[in-house]
């Protein structure tokens, strides 16, 4: 019976750590994903400012500083990844991609002017 007893109270404790566990991962990848989704909010601006320096100015332009102050009065930095946005436009300046690097939780996202899509680099 005193075996019995001490099988249960290692299940439990088990079970206890396990929970505690699972709900620190839980909280810590909704974080994560509050702050990709809070990304992409970013871009879309980012990249509506861009459009609209395209329709104008007839391309792309060569940083993101210059959109600021005609199409955008700022340019948020994402909050995910390394806090720090990539851009790249084409030397023609017909078409870009806008990204943030990836985590250790996740990978790096990239949106690309070209489909109109966004991309994940899982490397």
């Amino acid at each position: 019976m005193l075996s019995l007893m001490r099988c249960w109270k290692g299940l439990l404790l088990l079970f206890a750590v396990v929970g505690v566990c699972g709900g620190v991962f839980w909280a810590y990848w909704q974080i994560d994903n509050h702050r990709v989704r809070e990304s992409y909010r970013r871009a879309g601006q980012i990249i509506q400012a861009l459009e609209q320096h395209r329709v104008v100015e007839g391309k792309y332009p060569k940083r993101l500083a210059d959109l600021c102050p005609k199409y955008a009065k700022r340019i948020e930095e994402p909050t995910a990844g390394n806090g720090k946005w990539v851009y790249s436009v084409s030397d023609d300046g017909s078409y870009f991609d806008l990204g943030f690097k990836g985590s250790d939780t996740y990978p790096s996202r990239f949106y690309d002017s070209k489909s109109k899509e966004w991309w994940i680099d899982t490397k």
